[in-house]
C-alpha cells in the first residue's frame, strides 16, 4: 500500500479546516499539539505561528507541566497575536491530585497561568475508572466550568475499555484515546458509540501495537488516522523545531477512503474485537 501524503498548501488547508467537536457545537482543528514541559521556550513564538498559520490552532499542556512553564506559555501565546486574543485553543491537562479539595486553588491557578479565560477545555488525565465512579473529581471539574473557569471537560484514557465506558457513562465533552496504524481497536465500537452520543474523539499515538501487520511511518499513520472522521482530532507532540514542524503538517493529508479502509480490514481480520463490557460497570469492577 503506498502511503497519501500532501506536498502543497491546498492539499493541508483542506484537510486541517476546523471539525464540529462532537455536542460542545464548537469546532477544533483536526490537530492537536501536545506541548512537551521540557520543549524550550526560544523557538515557541515561531512554531506557534507556523503551526496557526497552518489551521492547526490548538495547544495540550499536560498536567505534568509544571506552573512557571504554564505561565511562560501563557505569555509567549499573549504576546504573539495580542490583537486577536483567544485565537488559540487552549486544553489545560489536570491531575485527580489537582483536584483534591485541598489543592482546588492548583487546578484555578493553572487556568489563570495559560492568560485564557476561560480555556477552552479541561483534560483529566491518568484518573481510575474508580476514581471516575465516585464522581468527586468530575463533581470539582463540574464546578470549575460553573464558575467559568473552562468550557469543555475532557477525559484522557489510556485503554480501549476505559475509553467506552467514559464514553457511556460521563458526560465528558471530549475522550483521548489510542488509535492508529497499530492499534485500531476503537474502531470496533468506541468510535461509533461516540458519534452516536456526540462525544468528541482524540486519538493519540499508540504506545502499543496491537497489531504486527501494519507498516507504520509517521506519514502513514497520520494520513489514516486524519482521513478517520470519526475521529475529530489528533494528538501530536509539538515538534522542538520549526523545520520538524513543516515535515509532519506535510503528512496532514487524508488518504484516500479506498485505501484507509483496506487498513481497517485487514487489521480486523487479524485483531479480535475486545470483550463487550457489562453496561455501566468500569471495566475493572466487571465479571
Amino acid at each position: 500500500m503506498s502511503s497519501a501524503v500532501g506536498d502543497g498548501e491546498s492539499d493541508r488547508a483542506a484537510d486541517l479546516a476546523q471539525r464540529p467537536r462532537g455536542r460542545a457545537n464548537i469546532a477544533i482543528s483536526p490537530i492537536i499539539w501536545e506541548v512537551s514541559p521540557m520543549l524550550a521556550l526560544q523557538d515557541g513564538e515561531d512554531l506557534v505561528r507556523t503551526a496557526t498559520s497552518a489551521g492547526a490552532d490548538a495547544f495540550y499542556f499536560p498536567a505534568a507541566m509544571e506552573l512557571v512553564i504554564l505561565r511562560q506559555w501563557g505569555a509567549l501565546l499573549e504576546k504573539w497575536n495580542p490583537q486577536k486574543p483567544g485565537s488559540c485553543r487552549l486544553i489545560l491537562g489536570v491531575s485527580v491530585h489537582d483536584l483534591e479539595a485541598r489543592k482546588a486553588q492548583s487546578a484555578r491557578e493553572r487556568v489563570t497561568a495559560t492568560g485564557a479565560h476561560p480555556v477552552d477545555a479541561m483534560m483529566l488525565e491518568a484518573a481510575s475508572l474508580g476514581e471516575l465512579k465516585a464522581g468527586r473529581a468530575f463533581q470539582r471539574l463540574s464546578k470549575l466550568r460553573q464558575q467559568g473557569s473552562v468550557r469543555d471537560l475532557f477525559l484522557g484514557a489510556g485503554e480501549i475499555a476505559e475509553a467506552q465506558w467514559m464514553i457511556e457513562n460521563t458526560p465528558a465533552h471530549a475522550v483521548m484515546l489510542p488509535f492508529g496504524l497499530a492499534d485500531q481497536t476503537a474502531a470496533f465500537t468506541a468510535l461509533g458509540t461516540a458519534m452516536e452520543l456526540g462525544t468528541a474523539v482524540l486519538a493519540r499515538r499508540p504506545t502499543v501495537a496491537r497489531w504486527s501487520g501494519a507498516e507504520v511511518d509517521d506519514a502513514r499513520d497520520v494520513s489514516f488516522r486524519i482521513a478517520t472522521r470519526t475521529v475529530t482530532a489528533l494528538v501530536e507532540s509539538l515538534p522542538a523545531s520549526v523545520a520538524s514542524l513543516n515535515h509532519l503538517l506535510g503528512f496532514c493529508r487524508s488518504m484516500p477512503e479506498q485505501e484507509r479502509l483496506e487498513w481497517w480490514s485487514r487489521f480486523k481480520a487479524e485483531v479480535p474485537p475486545p470483550p463487550k463490557a457489562r453496561s455501566g460497570h468500569p471495566p475493572e469492577f466487571a465479571s
